[in-house]
């Protein structure tokens, strides 16, 4: 007597079924790091010996301890982790991003007066919270954090995207001589001196703070044109700016 169609089927289909449910399993089956960020993948339902191969080493570096994989975020890109067991190769895809920075890094603010925090390459949904908001007062725009000083003393701003955390310690000194008047034109550019040169220009390896406009511009072009000052950090980063981006920096610093 020959068999039923449908039981045949079903014989047929039983050895798949087993293989399927003794297939390696791994999780997460994907990654997304920044560079120095570590991860552990876990493998289970596994049938015999592990094997793992790396398309991409100098992206991210990975481990086989036992059932589990050690991963190490190297390098913007991506890399293809592949888990083979006697049944089968799985595979986590490994994407590494670039991580969040925050500038300046630090800000020192007199009170009533205000600075911006400038955020590049977030990911996800930005987030920031306040050590003390006494003493300091925050408003996230977009990536632009406007930084208000309130009252003498320290308080420290955690910022955290998806991935990545920074903290950016904010000092107020007493001098509290009314809310800041001058322009806000070339604010923005300008805070990308602040590293150097101090909030608003104030110190640091030179204090631009009560230079007048003219000699501040005059000092800019000078290091954008002038052959001589070639080999000088400041030609470096006044490179790229326009004319009137470089008038719009001195504007502020003159009077911020």
């Amino acid at each position: 007597m020959s068999m039923p169609k449908k039981l045949a089927l079903l014989v047929l289909l039983l050895p798949l079924v087993a293989f399927e449910a003794l297939a390696a399993k791994v999780s997460p089956s994907s990654l997304t790091m920044v560079p120095g960020q570590k991860s552990t993948v876990a493998v289970s339902s596994v049938s015999g010996s592990l094997t793992l191969t790396n398309s991409n080493a100098q992206v991210a570096s990975a481990v086989l301890s036992g059932n589990k994989i050690q991963v190490t975020a190297n390098a913007v890109g991506s890399a293809n982790l592949s888990v083979k067991d006697k049944k089968g190769t799985v595979t986590v895809k490994v994407t590494v991003k670039p991580a969040m920075t925050v500038s300046p890094t630090s800000l020192t603010l007199a009170v009533n007066q205000k600075a911006t925090l400038t955020i590049s390459n977030p990911s996800g949904t930005i987030r920031v919270s306040n050590s003390d908001t006494s003493k300091v007062a925050t408003s996230l725009s977009g990536s632009t954090i406007t930084v208000t000083g309130k009252a003498a003393g320290t308080a420290t701003l955690t910022i955290k995207d998806s991935l990545t955390t920074r903290k950016v310690p904010v000092q107020v000194t007493s001098s509290s001589g009314g809310p800041i008047t001058g322009t806000t034109e070339g604010r923005l550019l300008a805070s990308n001196c602040f590293q150097c040169h101090g909030t608003y220009g104030s110190g640091g390896f030179e204090k631009l703070l009560g230079e007048t406009e003219a000699e501040i511009y005059e000092e800019l072009v000078e290091y954008q044109e002038d052959p001589d000052f070639s080999t000088d950090i400041m030609a470096a980063h006044v490179q790229g700016y326009t004319d009137a981006q470089l008038r719009a920096i001195a504007k502020y610093l003159a009077k911020p």
